[in-house]
């Protein structure tokens, strides 16, 4: 399983379809997932049901903690529940990616029917600043997406593609 996070402009979507792209090219049958709002009545244990070996997930349970605290909302996950699903998640080898876009990227891709505010979604991505500087936060790599026009350049994604092909194997063979 990979795991895109980021706010929303971030470029997750785009990097999730490369990276399915450069997968199904090694042979890897990836399927790609969004999640981008959780069911009503969600709750922590349901993240265990999404865990899947051959999904490329746009948005999971790391996305809930930035944008709850802008919707104003208690997090489903607290710390304790939230280790609880990265654990669920590194016992089948999924790979967790962070993009980081700076402010002036958010600000060039923003448009008026965007589903948060440019405000909130500046907001989203400083929380996702602080969370990725908590040693507690679990995450393989960050990309800071610098220019509106480009995400990861295709060392990234390959260097990420390796990792979760490396993960997937070693978890096979222990099978």
């Amino acid at each position: 399983m990979i795991i895109v996070e980021g706010p929303d402009l971030a470029g997750k979507t785009t990097l999730c379809e490369r990276i399915l792209e450069h997968m199904h090219r090694h042979g890897y049958p990836y399927v790609p997932r969004h999640l981008s709002r959780l069911p009503y009545c969600f709750l922590w244990q349901h993240y265990y049901n999404l865990i899947s070996p051959f999904v490329v997930q746009d948005r999971f349970h790391l996305s809930e903690i930035p944008y709850a605290k802008v919707r104003g909302d208690v997090p489903i996950l607290d710390s304790w529940s939230y280790q609880i699903v990265d654990g669920w998640l590194k016992s089948v080898g999924a790979v967790q990616v962070v993009l980081i876009p700076t402010p002036e990227v958010l600000e060039a891709r923003w448009r008026k029917d965007e589903m948060y505010t440019l405000e909130q979604v500046q907001e989203v991505r400083a929380n996702y600043l602080v969370m990725t500087n908590d040693r507690n936060v679990w995450y393989d790599a960050i990309y800071e997406v610098t220019d509106p026009d480009k995400g990861p350049n295709e060392e990234f994604i390959e260097d990420l593609c390796e990792l979760a092909m490396k993960r997937h194997d070693y978890v096979e063979s222990c099978s």
